[in-house]
């Protein structure tokens, strides 16, 4: 239990370690988050019409419309501007509740590989290590990268980079960690 607990917070640590970095010193995710001088329009803009808190995909029919109309409007869009919108009211800077989200989500990730590794008999260091860089490449596969075939989003190497290094770091902690007697 305790190679477990120990391997679930070192490993979420650094795991987590590893997205703070990608997203402040590194900036890889520039291109996911790039500056408009059109920013401030654009919000007023979106407040003074008063949309929701939401996310939204531009141009896309009403909920209910019938196949017909989908077919139609499928038809009006095409070679048209389109944009998927995250639209928020207020910015809240408090970011404790996020980190320590994010945090115990590295950690609770971090058990379950320790968890799996430990159900295996005698693994090896590369076993380890690949076993947590499996779970990287199935995370940013299913997620990310399932989401930039449709929308084409603008960090998807940043992505790719965040699941081999996150995953990676632990996977050679736990390798480690895992294999002391």
């Amino acid at each position: 239990m305790k190679k477990l607990i120990i391997g679930a917070i070192v490993g979420g640590f650094l795991a987590f370690s590893w997205q703070t970095v990608s997203h402040t010193a590194l900036d890889l995710h520039r291109n996911a988050e790039q500056h408009t001088a059109r920013q401030d329009t654009v919000l007023a803009f979106l407040k003074g019409i008063g949309l929701e808190d939401g996310h939204y995909l531009m141009p896309r029919t009403p909920a209910g419309a019938s196949d017909e109309d989908f077919m139609r409007f499928a038809e009006e869009i095409k070679g048209k501007p389109w944009a998927r919108l995250s639209y928020h009211s207020e910015w809240n800077t408090d970011m404790t509740g996020n980190i320590l989200r994010g945090l115990f989500a590295s950690m609770l990730m971090a058990g379950l590989i320790v968890w799996i590794i430990m159900k295996m008999q005698y693994p090896s260091f590369g076993t380890i290590l690949f076993t947590c860089l499996f779970v990287g490449m199935a995370g940013f596969i299913q997620f990310p990268y399932s989401v930039f075939i449709w929308y084409k989003t603008g960090d998807i190497r940043a992505d790719l980079i965040d699941g081999v290094m996150m995953w990676g770091l632990c996977g050679v902690w736990l390798g480690i960690w895992l294999r002391r007697r």
